[in-house]
C-alpha cells in the first residue's frame, strides 16, 4: 500500500516538476511583450483571490462577494480570454472564424485590459460606497494589485503593436530588396542582349 502511494506521488512530482520547467523555458523563450501580458495575468489572477474589502478590521470580502457582484468570475473570464489571444495560436485562430473577429491580437488585449481597467475602477468605487451605511469599510489589497496588472497588459498589448510594425517594416524592407535585385538582374540581362557586338561593328574595308 505505501509502495503505491509512494508511486503516485513520486508520478505526481515529476509531472508537477515537468510542467515548472516547460513554462519556466517557455516563459524565457518569449517574446518582451508576451513576457509583459504574462506578469500582468499572473497579478491580476492573483489579485482576484486577494482581499478587496475588510469591514470593523473583521469581515473581508473577495472578488467573488456578493457585494461586488461576483466579479471575480468576470474578471477571470476576460483574463483566460486574454491568455488565449496571446499565447495560443490554434484555438485563437478557431474563435476567430466562427465568430467573425476581424481585431488582431494587440488590438484585443488592449481592448480587454481597457475593460478590465475599468471594471477594477468601478469596483473600487462600491468599495467606497459602502461607507455610505458604515464607515468602517476598508480597501484591501486585491484591487490595487489587480489595476497594476491591468496596466501591465496593457504595455504588453502596446509593446505587441510596436513589435509587429517592426516586423511588418522589416519583412517590407527584405521583399523590396529582393525585388531590386532582381529587376537590376533583368535591366543588365536586357542590356546584355541588346547590346551590339562589337566585331560587327568593324569596317569591311
Amino acid at each position: 500500500m505505501n509502495f503505491s502511494q509512494n508511486s503516485k506521488h513520486r508520478r505526481l512530482r515529476n509531472r508537477i516538476r515537468n510542467a515548472v520547467d516547460r513554462l519556466s523555458f517557455n516563459f524565457f523563450h518569449l517574446k518582451g511583450s508576451q513576457r509583459v501580458v504574462v506578469v500582468g495575468l499572473a497579478s491580476s489572477f492573483i489579485a482576484v483571490f486577494m482581499t478587496w474589502f475588510s469591514v470593523w478590521g473583521e469581515m473581508s470580502g473577495t472578488a467573488f462577494s456578493l457585494s461586488l457582484w461576483y466579479v471575480g468570475y468576470v474578471k477571470l473570464l476576460i483574463l483566460a480570454g486574454i491568455f488565449v489571444v496571446a499565447f495560443s495560436h490554434r484555438t485563437k485562430s478557431e474563435i476567430k472564424s466562427r465568430s467573425g473577429l476581424a481585431m488582431s491580437d494587440f488590438a484585443i488585449c488592449l481592448f480587454a485590459s481597457a475593460c478590465l481597467f475599468a471594471l477594477d475602477f468601478s469596483t473600487m468605487n462600491v468599495i467606497r460606497g459602502f461607507s455610505i451605511f458604515t464607515k468602517d469599510v476598508a480597501l484591501g489589497n486585491g484591487p490595487a494589485l489587480s489595476l497594476v496588472g491591468d496596466l501591465f497588459v496593457m504595455i504588453g498589448g502596446a509593446l505587441a503593436y510596436r513589435e509587429h510594425k517592426r516586423e511588418l517594416f522589416e519583412t517590407a524592407y527584405v521583399e523590396n530588396s529582393r525585388t531590386t535585385a532582381e529587376m537590376l538582374e533583368e535591366y543588365d540581362a536586357i542590356i546584355g542582349k541588346e547590346s551590339p557586338d562589337k566585331k560587327n561593328m568593324s569596317l569591311p574595308v
